[in-house]
């Protein structure tokens, strides 16, 4: 298996092929923020 650098470089290329900025998706994701429940966190469960 090849490593995630690597991956991302053919990721990204193929990306570029396309037609698509990866530069540009890459500030977008960086704009993203993930929130969890805090209920999710913890040894207690879900339910």
């Amino acid at each position: 298996m090849i490593g995630w650098e690597k991956q991302y470089e053919i990721l990204a290329n193929v990306l570029t092929d396309k037609g698509l900025d990866v530069t540009a998706i890459l500030a977008q994701l960086e704009k993203q923020r993930i929130e969890l429940p805090s209920w999710a966190v913890g040894n207690s469960g879900t339910r």
